[in-house]
Formats: C-alpha cells, sequence, structure tokens
C-alpha cells in the first residue's frame, strides 16, 4: 500500500533545526561537567534514589578495598570511592573492558576480553604492556573467574588455551605464562585438562595452579590425546602444581566436588585452597601435595576463597553472600557473617583480606553493586531503594505522591515533595519471579492501586500490597503471546497472541475488560504471525492500533498496521511495511494518529485511522527500551534518548502535532526504561536502569519556552 505523506507533520528538516538550536545552548566540550557528577542536573527538580550507587563496577582494590574501578556512560573506567558513589579523581580515567584482574597490591590491572590483554597502571591508567599469547583467540570463564591470572605484584600473566582455541600439536592444552614487563614467555606448560585451562598464580609468580572446566567436553583432535571423562582420570577434576621456572609438575591434587570453584595460593606460596564451591575448602602443601586440614563451610560455600596477608586465615564468600572465616592450621571456625541485606538476585563477584584484617566481598544485587565486610557486616556501598531499572511511575493523590515499580519487583511509594521514600512493598507472585527477566515487574495504573506483570500471560496485582488478584487465561488455540498492553486509564488490555501451536492460524488480539473481568472482543489481526507485535489503545479507550508480523507474497517479512473500533470490532484504516519487521513502540496520541518508536530509535508518526504511514518526526534518539508518552491535554510528548555529547541519557520533549522538538534533559547514567507526566503536565518523571527517578521541570528544558 502506498501511503501518502501526513500535511501535519514537520518536515524532518525543521526538526533537525530544532535539535540545532538545543544544542547551541549546550555546555561546549571544554565546558562539560564530567559525565561522573551525580549533581541535578539541569531542569531537574528532584531525584528519587541514589545516584551514589554504582551500577558499572569492575573490580575492587586492594589493598584497602575502600575503592573500584568502574565505568561511567561513556565507557570510561576510573576510580570510586565506595562510600561515596564519588571519583576521588575525576576525569583521570582510561578505556578498557568491562572486567578486570586486579593485582594483590593494588597497582595494575588485567583486561580480560579477546585478542590481546592489556596490563595498565591503576593510578594513570597507562599501558604497561599489550600481551598476545598463542592462546589469545577467546577467554574461558569457570565458577571462579576467568582463564587467565595475574600475580600479586602485576608482573607475571598466565593464560590458559582452550579446545576451541589453539591447543598444541599432540591435542594437550597449554597454559602460557608471561612476564609483563619484558613481554617474553616465561613457560609453555601442557596441562592435564582437555577443554579450557584455569589457572592461577602464587604472590611472586613462581608457582601455577591449573584446573578444567566444569562444561562440555568436547572429543578429541584425530591423533592427539584421548578425551577425559567423569571418573578417575577426569584432568578438569584436578589441580596440578607447576614450577613455573621448571615447567614441570610438583603435586597433583583430586578434589572431592566436581570441578574446581576457586584455586588460591597462601602468600608466601606454601599452601593452596581449592573449592568446588558446595562448602568443603580442601588444603594442601603446594611443592609435596601433602593433604592439610580441610576447612568445612556451608552448603554453597567456598565460590571465592582468600588468605589473610599472614597466611594464618582463610575466608569464603557463599552464593547466599555469607562471609565465613577459619583458622589455617586447624580449620577452627572463625565465625560466619551474613549478607546485610534482603534483596534477591546477589551474584557473588569476589573476596579479599583487606591490609588490617577485614574480609570485603562483592557483587551485584540486581543491576547494582554490594561491597560487604566481616566480621561487622556492614555494607560499604550505597544501596538504592531499586535495585534494578525502573519500570513503570505512576501520580496518584493529583501528584503529591509518586509511585514507582522495579524490574528488582519492589513498589515504592515517594513524597513528591522531598523525594523520600514513604514505603516499599515486595510483589508476591504465586509462582517464583525471576527477577532478571522482570517478571515480577508491574506496569502500574494511573492511580497507583494495581499493577500488571507481563508473564506466560498477564497477572493483575493489587500494588499496595503486592499480592496478584487474577491472571488473565491463555489462548485456547494454543497460540504464544507476543504483545501486550492496557488502556490509560487500567480499565482494559489487549493481547496479542501468536500462532505459535501446531494448527494455530493468525494472530488474534484479546481485549478485556478488566473491572468486570472478562473478555469484550477478539480481533484477527492480518498477517500469519512471526517475530514483534504491538498494540496501543488511544486516550479514551474506545479504539486501538496494532502492529501484527507476517508476509507479503513475495516472501518478505512484514508488519501490518491496523486501527480498530473496539466498540464494533470494525478496521478503521490498514497499512503495511517491510522496514518495520519487530521490537516496535505504538503509542496513540487521539482517535487518528500514534507515535511509533522503531528499534533504531527513530520516531515516526502514523495515521491509523486513515491507513497511512506518516513522516520520520527524529531520525535517532538513540535509546529504546520503551515508547513514548503523552501529556494529559495531548500536545507534547516525551521519549528517552541518549547524547553523545554529555554521556548522559535522558528525555526530548516534542510538539505535537508538529513534531518539533521543545526540550531536551539529560542526567542519567543509563537508558531511559520509564516516562510520565504528571497529572499538571508540568512535571515529568523519567526512570531508569540507573535505578533512579529524576523529575523534570518542563519550563526549564534547554531550548524550552
Amino acid at each position: 500500500m502506498t501511503a501518502r505523506p501526513l500535511r501535519w507533520m514537520p518536515a524532518l528538516g525543521l526538526v533537525l533545526a530544532a535539535l540545532a538550536a538545543i544544542r547551541a545552548d549546550d555546555p561546549k566540550p571544554g565546558e562539560e561537567k564530567d559525565p561522573t557528577s551525580i549533581e541535578l542536573p539541569k531542569g531537574a527538580k528532584l531525584r528519587l534514589g541514589s545516584a551514589h550507587t554504582l551500577t558499572r563496577i569492575a573490580a575492587v582494590l586492594p589493598p584497602d578495598y575502600k575503592t573500584a574501578l568502574a565505568s561511567d556512560p561513556r565507557g570510561t573506567l576510573q576510580r570510586y570511592d565506595l562510600a561515596t558513589g564519588r571519583p576521588p579523581d575525576p576525569g583521570k580515567g582510561f578505556f578498557g573492558p568491562g572486567q578486570l584482574l586486579v593485582s594483590g597490591d593494588g597497582t595494575r590491572v588485567l583486561g580480560v576480553s579477546t585478542g590481546p590483554l592489556k596490563v595498565q597502571e591503576v593510578a594513570t591508567g597507562k599501558v604497561v604492556q599489550e600481551i598476545k599469547t598463542p592462546a589469545s583467540t577467546g577467554i574461558g570463564y569457570s565458577l571462579g573467574g576467568p582463564s587467565v591470572a595475574l600475580s600479586a605484584d602485576g608482573k607475571v600473566v598466565a593464560q590458559g588455551g582452550s579446545a576451541f582455541g589453539r591447543p598444541t600439536k599432540d591435542g594437550r592444552l597449554a597454559v602460557y605464562v608471561w612476564d609483563v614487563d619484558k613481554n617474553a614467555e616465561l613457560a609453555r606448560i601442557t596441562v592435564a585438562q582437555n577443554q579450557q585451562a584455569f589457572p592461577r598464580l602464587s604472590a611472586d609468580g613462581s608457582l601455577l595452579a591449573t584446573w578444567g572446566s566444569n562444561a562440555f567436553v568436547p572429543p578429541p583432535s584425530p591423533g592427539g590425546a584421548p578425551a577425559l571423562g567423569a571418573g578417575d582420570d577426569d584432568g578438569n577434576r584436578l589441580v596440578q602444581i607447576w614450577d613455573v621456572a621448571a615447567g614441570k609438575e610438583i603435586a597433583k591434587l583430586r578434589l572431592a566436588g566436581a570441578r574446581p570453584a576457586a584455586v588460591v595460593f597462601s602468600p608466601d606460596g606454601k599452601t593452596v585452597a581449592a573449592s568446588c564451591g558446595d562448602g568443603l575448602i580442601e588444603l594442601w602443601e603446594a611443592r609435596t601435595g601433602k593433604a592439610l586440614v580441610p576447612a568445612l563451610g556451608r552448603t554453597g560455600q567456598g565460590r571465592y576463597v582468600a588468605f589473610s596477608p599472614d597466611g594464618k586465615s582463610l575466608a569464603a564468600v557463599g552464593t547466599d553472600g555469607s562471609i565465613q572465616r577459619w583458622v589455617v592450621a586447624d580449620g577452627t571456625p572463625l565465625g560466619t557473617t551474613e549478607f546485610p541485606v534482603p534483596f534477591p538476585s546477589l551474584v557473588v563477584a569476589g573476596v579479599g583480606f583487606a591490609a588490617d584484617g577485614r574480609v570485603v566481598a562483592w557483587g551485584t544485587i540486581g543491576t547494582v553493586a554490594a561491597v560487604w565486610e566481616a566480621p561487622s557486616g556492614k555494607l560499604l556501598t550505597p544501596l538504592a531503594e531499586h535495585v534494578m531499572a525502573v519500570k513503570s511511575i505512576a501520580f496518584p493523590a493529583g501528584g503529591k505522591q509518586i509511585v514507582t515499580s522495579g524490574f528488582d519487583g519492589r513498589v515504592v511509594r515517594w513524597d513528591a515533595a522531598t523525594g523520600k521514600p514513604a514505603a516499599a512493598v515486595p510483589v508476591r507472585p504465586t509462582w517464583t519471579p525471576t527477577y532478571q527477566s522482570g517478571r515480577a515487574a508491574l506496569e502500574l495504573s494511573p492511580d497507583a492501586t494495581r499493577g500488571i506483570s507481563y508473564g506466560a500471560t498477564p497477572g493483575i496485582f493489587d500494588s499496595r500490597t503486592g499480592s496478584e488478584m487474577f491472571a488473565l487465561p491463555p489462548d485456547r488455540a494454543g497460540r504464544g503471546m507476543v504483545g501486550q498492553v492496557a488502556s490509560p486509564d487500567h480499565s482494559r488490555v489487549a493481547v496479542l497472541w501468536n500462532p505459535s501451536a501446531p494448527g494455530a492460524k493468525g494472530v488474534v488480539c484479546a481485549v478485556w475488560d478488566l473491572t468486570a473481568r472478562r473478555k469484550l472482543i477478539d480481533l484477527d489481526l492480518p498477517g500469519a504471525g512471526g517475530f514483534g507485535g504491538a498494540a496501543a489503545f488511544s486516550p479514551d479507550g474506545t479504539r486501538l492500533v496494532t502492529a501484527s508480523p507476517g508476509t507479503d507474497p513475495n516472501g518478505r517479512r512484514v508488519m501490518f498496521f491496523t486501527g480498530w473500533d473496539l466498540k464494533t470490532g470494525k478496521k478503521l484504516g490498514e497499512f503495511d511495511d517491510t522496514t518495520w519487521t519487530g521490537g516496535l513502540h505504538l503509542t496513540a496520541a487521539n482517535n487518528d494518529s500514534a507515535v511509533l518508536v522503531t528499534p533504531g530509535g527513530e520516531v515516526w508518526g502514523l495515521d491509523y485511522a486513515g491507513g497511512q504511514k506518516g513522516e520520520l518526526i527524529d531520525k535517532r534518539t538513540g535509546n529504546n527500551p520503551i515508547g513514548v508518552v503523552f501529556s494529559p491535554d495531548g500536545s507534547r510528548f516525551a521519549a528517552g534518548m541518549f547524547d553523545p555529547e554529555s554521556g548522559r541519557y535522558g528525555a526530548r520533549i516534542y510538539d505535537w502535532p508538529r513534531g518539533t522538538i521543545l526540550h531536551m534533559f539529560t542526567g542519567h547514567r543509563g537508558p531511559v526504561t520509564a516516562l510520565a507526566f504528571s497529572p499538571d503536565g508540568k512535571t515529568l518523571a523519567s526512570g531508569s536502569e540507573d535505578t533512579t527517578v529524576l523529575l523534570w521541570d518542563m519550563a526549564a528544558g534547554r531550548g524550552g519556552k
């Protein structure tokens, strides 16, 4: 279908000119504030949540473990104070990969990525050496970390080979030990492991421990070594100890568990501790392999293990975040410290002894970095009310209160005047929630009394208690759900069902009345099904615009856009497009037109009542986890965006229906994941992956009226 341009939409040149005018008011590159700044950004009235949380932590720095290397929105890694969330030396960062290994003295870091290994100074970011070993075609990961190791002084690197990379000529794997300063190979050690070799170095780099993967074991290469199974000859269960200078094995240790998770040397290199993460931490004399008294921990304990600086104590952290300590000499317990906060989704990432005897562990809660210590049990990092991205925002009570829901399964009520949290309610689904996938996240009604969770079928919750009230039934024909949306007042919900089951035909949109708890209508959508699909109600809930996937007569993937009258079930208009095939977001502006946001961040106008594709409003916002939202009077709409000049995320405000840009607000450290206008339209709230919400003054935006 050929669409004629919409007369009420502007030319793209006018939009770009408006954007250029806004850019003229922006700070010049030399005048920019540091992107790590957490001050309230220009145009913002209030921030809900802590701006001090770190969401991109790469490593915690010894020997005091009071600072961390983390990346700002531009990807620059620099030091941050854990207690304040602020960089002690703003701007003095360096670019590097997301995961780092830190030397025991805290002076050097090793970037973990494919290709050459990069060793850098922590203080300056200066690249000490780029090392390309024969194993530098890929990095493997075990429970306890990557297949590279760094000595305590940062002068020796070890990298394990992979069966999927470059094994030795006889089919065996090798570990390569490298002198960092000289960029020279110290040793090439052929190991018993047969899939991925994981190394660990002693403090001075003179000893090496190797162990294997706990994943699929590939068959041997032709003429190579035999494959190792799960029996006594399984080299992946062995921990081998090597003398690096001699290139010889000096001890062979067999663990009681299935596969090693953590292997560490004592500071003097005389003792080695190893754990399979199952509660038993075994100890041996490193040079003889003589078994010592083991340390017994809880189930799931020993994911990471560390020796004290004097080698007399041992500490381990488990999957539940608890820290346990023992006397090395005889395995006597020194105490257990519980994880200090009752949040789900904890992922433990490391443990270490500080110089003053504290044991420090770190990881993430949701997407927020957490660092805690023993024996005090103190949390060293600030913790926000939300620990994952904000899913939805509502302004009940005429805007006197603000309610947010997050992908962490929490509903938080805030005082709109002070920004202080008033109450937090956990969402309690009747099924075990998968917090990382957001199944416990609610889309809030405007009055914040209800919320919808989109899982296999939509569940309707009382957001004040977190309890599920009822769920919509699955499709009788066995179709799979591909899209869903609530009406602006949350009295109705539309669910798109895709013909994924054998025998199911066509795409169906079921519209439900949530107050009466009954289905209103089934709409047979055009298309035969496929990836994607979207829908949007008109502001008054009487009309619907849908996007349904299918193919055209030439076999090309196509998206059908259709307007519907929900009172009669009749089509209003329809057109198809082959350039938009999935991942779309639709928002109806009124009973005739809508705004579409594409996966690439383009913003388009649609005439769904007339069946016409509109014109391009904005070429690239650079941020598309969500669609747009309209102001209460329908005269403006907001879309998420990324500003490459400031390295921050925020929102652009557009005039409707002209599409010209009125305001631009930036200040988030992560993509915008929720947008909402206050009832009077004077405030825009933006929620982000950085776990905070910013309240923007609609009269104060850059380029605003």
